[in-house]
């Protein structure tokens, strides 16, 4: 049964890469792997239940919204108007890639396949994530890559996001595959005349990632 934190998540899941994977695939995405769950878990050093709620793309503001609500996560009726300040309803997209929840569990998963985090972006998502009211939760950040990201600078991720709370802090990572199946890896850049590549090239060239 679900509680009354994933009742809630799930009523903002409106994003269409959800809905359609879940048409696509059919049953065999009716609950992520045991063995992808027993990865995560391990790294963050908790048990997944076999069939936890889970969702793509989940927005900041949505996951924002949700947990102001705790610890009854009551929608019904939904709440008046609440101050924007600091912003917490922006209009953006920024979210979140994966997101598994159960019971008053969340946990975070961002993840890159061939590019690499830019310390730019991840600042704005660890804004984000030190400004979620964590009170009634107990949150857990993961990130998923082929290799391990090293000059990631931490400054600002809040503190239930690491992995090791002492002058070893570090992120939670679990390997992601992908790239077995593959001779190589292509990608589309902007470039110069000359094929080097620029963002401010009037051509463009096809690039091994």
């Amino acid at each position: 049964m679900d509680s009354e934190l994933v009742r809630a998540l799930k009523q903002f899941n409106r994003k269409e890469r959800f809905w359609l994977l879940s048409d696509a695939i059919g049953k065999t995405f009716t609950s992520l792997s045991p063995a992808f769950l027993s990865k995560v878990g391990d790294e963050i050093g908790i048990v997944l239940p076999p069939d936890p709620w889970r969702a793509f793309d989940y927005h900041f503001d949505w996951l924002h919204a949700v947990l102001t609500l705790g610890p009854a996560y009551n929608l019904n009726p939904l709440p008046g108007p609440a101050l924007n300040n600091p912003p917490i309803a922006t209009g953006g997209q920024e979210d979140i890639d994966l997101l598994i929840a159960f019971d008053q569990t969340i946990v975070l998963i961002e993840a890159k396949l061939s590019s690499s985090w830019t310390n730019k972006q991840m600042e704005s998502k660890f804004r984000r994530m030190t400004s979620l009211p964590t009170q009634y939760v107990q949150p857990h950040f993961v990130l998923a890559s082929p290799t391990k990201p090293k000059r990631l600078n931490l400054t600002g991720v809040p503190s239930w996001a690491l992995k090791a709370q002492d002058e070893t802090a570090q992120l939670a990572h679990i390997i992601l595959p992908g790239r077995e199946d593959q001779d190589s890896a292509l990608m589309v850049s902007r470039c110069d005349m000359n094929g080097a590549k620029s963002a401010l090239g009037g051509h463009w060239k096809i690039f091994e990632a």
